[in-house]
């Protein structure tokens, strides 16, 4: 998305803006279902010029996304959801994203 995009993924949740316009984006994931199968979900994780974190996610009628609709179920997308650092980090373990990526992003990461 570009900077200053007014259908980019926005909220105000708990008195804090999440905005993917001014957000730095950490890690991106999708499951590989295509876009018309009703699992496909897709998440990015992004992180705040505050350091806060948040997930963007999206998905078909058969994920965490599905939404009730009058007539059934639903997919939805650009479900703005804050994370702590800790989930975060569990997310990107998770999720694939790179050990550069995450020790540029995570304080606290230490030597086994």
């Amino acid at each position: 998305m570009s900077s200053g995009d007014s259908t980019a993924p926005r909220a105000v949740i708990g008195g804090k803006l999440y905005d993917v316009n001014t957000a730095t984006l950490v890690h991106d994931w999708d499951n590989g279902y295509p876009l018309s199968d009703f699992q496909h979900c897709h998440e990015a994780l992004y992180r705040t010029p505050h350091g806060r974190f948040f997930l963007v996610g999206s998905g078909g009628p058969m994920t965490r996304y599905a939404r009730t609709v009058a007539g059934g179920v639903t997919g939805s997308k650009d479900i703005i959801t804050p994370l702590t650092a800790a989930e975060a980090l569990t997310w990107c373990e998770r999720h694939g994203a790179g050990v550069d990526d995450i020790l540029h992003h995570f304080d606290g990461v230490e030597d086994a």
